[in-house]
């Protein structure tokens, strides 16, 4: 009686439509005094409005006994008390109806104001720089939704003189749903019962943040190579966030949306830190360039207690065309206010998002195995939706998160006159990350303990999630949590060519990155898992340019690519038998532009995605999608786009009116 695909869903929003405004102010004042201080201030302030339109199914319940229920079904019994509705009766009928579009709207004002005093430090050659800044972000975000309290009240009807129903209580102009027909069901619903059940929400967001800062930096003594450089500083800061949701959500008043409390919270932290860089030699036999770096950092927060973090680096040139390089280093990072004081939230996920509907067609057989072991045969189908709890870490262990990194490699920079000149760097990588905060994403979690051959003995995301007996209802905690290791390992080529070509010089680049290991755990006990070449895990990425310059004009020609994965080895599924498609081909994405600039203007044109290149697509279970296609940062959903940007240089535009 319904379409399962509505031309409505059409009309949801893809690329949320934005308009941001941006205003910037710069200015500065020489003192003459304290070390030739120059005094220096900055205003920034931008406003963002942005809106989308949605799609929403109702999950209209008729309970029991209902008189809106036809006579033929007056025996159905749907779901025994206790249920998910807020009466706690037995639902008779559960009609899923295609309800239509909703809309939702955010704005949000950010005003940022630094000022400082910067100039000669009493040392030879040395500078010092002071400085304060405050911020203030305030945001609102409003929401379309149906009202459970609305809904209850409007299904609780009684029969009226000459035919049809009114509700129990009229309190605040209430409209009776619908007796349940085969209209309804396709989403044929009175506009007066539409526009009573779907109320206007509104939630704020505040967050503030003060810096202080001061450094001094300069020569200390001289080496063979030239002086000493050294930089030393402090800064604190000091930040709260208050978010507070609307009040239907904190009374879980949304229906079958969330429900959200408060996020409250402040933090504050100090760091001092230096950085020393020595040119040991320069020039010499053997040595056209020798120099070491090294920085470190002590940052200690409020809440997580402090952490000393550092860097060091090298360079060595034999000669002036060859070049090695390499690095080691450690970071520290708290996690962020909304990591640490998000607000209990309770949601949920369409009861068709269950790994384990219909598992008997997946040709997955370790999902059919693991759903078999819950005592869920193959045709099963959840009649319940996926509870979903999120909450901050603050109170259940959250520590900090730190990492280690390191690199090796070298460069290549021969020249061949007027055969241009070449560059050539390749560079090792390794980036291991402990402690990182972070969540995982209900769907994933369950997608990855499904198909998990150690299923629930194997510990893992496993850990997270629960199924109800009796009523197989699954519970799913998305908090934010330490992932025990993260590592990402691989080889960056980056290349270069210029060379002069009639009137102008022509520049071809590219940058490729190999992607050794891509891999992670969630617990300690956990192996590593390697996702490296799985959907949204590509071996190789890369972008390739030609450019050629003329005079004041530029013409840039880029590609951007995306190795082709798949996840069939990784689930353990046959290619050739399996119904589901997870694999994408390269992706290529086509970009071109024309730019003018003059001394005090400039204009570019460009296209970007030239070719309208699609994204791929995958089946559903496994990876959030945008329609059919993986949600990846790498691919384009707006298809082939034009833009254009103009720059001019206010001053001497003024100077040239006679302003």
């Amino acid at each position: 009686v319904r379409d399962t695909f509505s031309p409505e869903m059409l009309e949801a929003s893809l690329i949320s439509p934005a308009t941001t405004l941006t205003g910037f102010l710069q200015s500065s004042y020489d003192t003459n005094r304290l070390g030739d201080g120059q005094v220096y201030a900055e205003v920034l302030a931008t406003r963002r409005k942005s809106s989308q339109v949605g799609y929403r199914q109702l999950s209209l319940d008729y309970l029991r006994g209902s008189p809106l229920i036809p006579t033929a079904l007056q025996g159905s019994t749907f779901s025994v008390a206790p249920t998910e509705t807020s009466s706690g009766q037995s639902v008779g009928v559960r009609a899923f109806i295609g309800f239509g579009n909703l809309d939702a709207s955010q704005e949000v004002e950010f005003l940022r104001t630094n000022a400082g005093l910067r100039g000669n430090f009493f040392l030879p050659d040395w500078r010092y720089d002071a400085f304060v800044g405050k911020s203030w972000s305030d945001a609102s975000y409003t929401n379309n939704s149906f009202l459970t309290s609305r809904i209850a009240q409007a299904t609780d009807v009684v029969p009226v003189a000459g035919g049809g129903f009114a509700c129990r209580n009229p309190a605040g102009g209430c409209v009776a749903a619908p007796t349940l027909t085969a209209a309804v069901i396709g989403g044929d619903l009175p506009q007066a019962f539409r526009d009573y059940i779907v109320a206007e929400v509104t939630g704020t967001t505040k967050y503030r943040e003060s810096t202080f800062a001061f450094g001094v930096d300069g020569p200390l003594f001289a080496l063979p190579g030239g002086n000493m450089q050294v930089a030393l500083g402090t800064e604190y800061r000091r930040a709260s966030i208050d978010d507070t949701p609307p009040n239907d959500s904190q009374i879980g008043n949304l229906y079958n949306l969330t429900s959200a409390t408060p996020t409250r919270g402040k933090d504050s932290v100090w760091e001092v830190f230096g950085e020393v860089e020595l040119p040991i030699l320069r020039q010499v036999p053997f040595a056209y360039d020798l120099t070491l770096n090294g920085s470190a950092r002590y940052t200690h927060y409020k809440s997580y207690g402090g952490g000393t973090t550092y860097k060091v680096a090298g360079q060595y040139s034999p000669v002036q065309w060859l070049s090695f390089r390499g690095n080691y280093g450690t970071s520290y990072r708290a996690p962020a206010l909304f990591e640490q004081f998000l607000g209990a939230t309770s949601g949920f996920l369409s009861q068709q998002g269950d790994p384990c509907n219909s598992n008997g067609v997946s040709g997955n057989d370790v999902l059919i195995a693991n759903c078999a072991s819950e005592g869920l045969a193959p045709d099963f189908q959840a009649t319940s939706g996926i509870r979903v709890l999120t909450a901050g870490g603050a109170d259940s262990g959250l520590v900090a998160e730190t990492s280690k990194s390191w690199s090796v490699g070298g460069v290549v920079q021969p020249k061949f006159g007027s055969f241009g000149d070449l560059s050539f760097a390749v560079d090792y990588f390794r980036i291991a990350v402990e402690n990182g905060v972070s969540r995982a994403g209900a769907g994933n979690i369950l997608s990855l303990c499904y198909n998990d051959p150690d299923f629930r003995s194997g510990g893992g995301f496993c850990r997270l999630t629960s199924r109800a007996a009796g009523s197989n209802q699954l519970t799913v905690n998305n908090n934010y949590v330490n992932l025990s290791t993260d590592i990402v390992r691989g080889i960056d080529f980056n290349a270069r060519y210029s060379v002069p070509v009639g009137p102008g010089r022509l520049r071809l680049s590219a940058a490729v990155t190999k992607f050794l290991d891509q891999q992670s755990r969630l617990f300690e006990d956990d192996p590593l898992d390697d996702v490296n070449g799985t959907v949204n895990n590509p071996k190789w990425t890369g972008s390739f340019d030609a450019a050629y310059t003329m005079k004041a004009w530029n013409f840039r020609y880029g590609v951007e690519w995306i190795a082709g994965t798949s996840d069939y080895t990784y689930l353990g599924l046959n290619e050739d038998t399996t119904p589901f498609l997870f694999e994408t081909p390269d992706y290529y994405l086509h970009n071109a532009s024309i730019q003018w600039k003059g001394e005090s203007f400039g204009i570019t044109l460009g296209v970007r995605n030239l070719l309208d290149k699609q994204p791929p697509q995958i089946s559903s279970g496994r990876y959030s999608r945008v329609g059919n296609a993986p949600l990846y940062s790498g691919y384009d959903y707006a298809g082939r786009s034009f833009f254009i940007n103009v720059s001019a240089a206010l001053d001497k535009v003024g100077a040239g009116l006679g302003l």
